[in-house]
């Protein structure tokens, strides 16, 4: 049976992490405590169905995707979670009760129609890359395959594929056929980008006539 909402239940989780964590009042607090203290809250109204998601995926041996960024953005992650749960409106009201703002410039509602990408992925119906990557991506391929690759990288300013003034051909072969390869992991039916990586691969780098 699906968890209700409970507001007293969330001030009461805010006011004890405020009390253990920081001995702390609630009128005693910094904004940085409080919110920390609000971040606990809803977490543990998220830990017990994210316990019971990572059971399901041992249970079903599913797939793992790591994402591995450079950045450690952490931005809008307590906003999302509260609109993830689904009681947007009820834990901005316990924190009004409470005399706290919840900043709503940190929250991003995104509906079904409109495009819900995650790391780089758009998620709406199914997984797929972003079509302006793969619109470029095609652009790329087209222009290197009609003209050849040498010549790509001369009137692409590719300065990076050349070694000593000299286009490195292979190199941009290989690195058109991992990005061909990238789109054909999260859509292997793409049947543009599957010819693609046939003629990238059998590819003499003579121009097309």
């Amino acid at each position: 049976m699906e968890k209700k909402f409970d507001k007293e239940e969330f001030r009461r989780s805010i006011i004890y992490t405020l009390k253990s964590q920081f001995r702390k009042k609630v009128a005693d607090a910094t904004p940085q405590e409080v919110y920390q203290a609000v971040a606990y809250a809803v977490k543990d109204i998220i830990v017990d169905d994210w316990i019971a998601t990572h059971k399901e995926y041992e249970k079903e041996d599913s797939k793992t995707l790591y994402y591995l960024s450079m950045e450690f953005l952490m931005g809008r992650a307590l906003g999302n979670n509260i609109i993830n749960l689904m009681d947007y409106e009820p834990i901005k009201e316990t924190l009004d009760e409470m005399g706290f703002d919840l900043n709503e410039t940190k929250t991003h509602f995104i509906t079904n129609a409109g495009r819900q990408s995650v790391t780089g992925l758009t998620v709406n119906e199914k997984v797929s890359v972003p079509a302006g990557y793969k619109r470029l991506l095609r652009q790329e391929v087209y222009y290197a395959l009609r003209f050849g690759l040498a010549d790509s990288i001369l009137r692409g300013g590719r300065a990076a594929l050349r070694t000593d003034g000299v286009p490195d051909t292979e190199r941009y072969r290989q690195q058109l056929l991992g990005r061909v390869q990238y789109v054909l992991q999260i859509e292997p039916e793409n049947r543009w980008f599957r010819e693609a990586k046939q003629k990238l691969l059998s590819c003499d780098d003579l121009p097309k006539v």
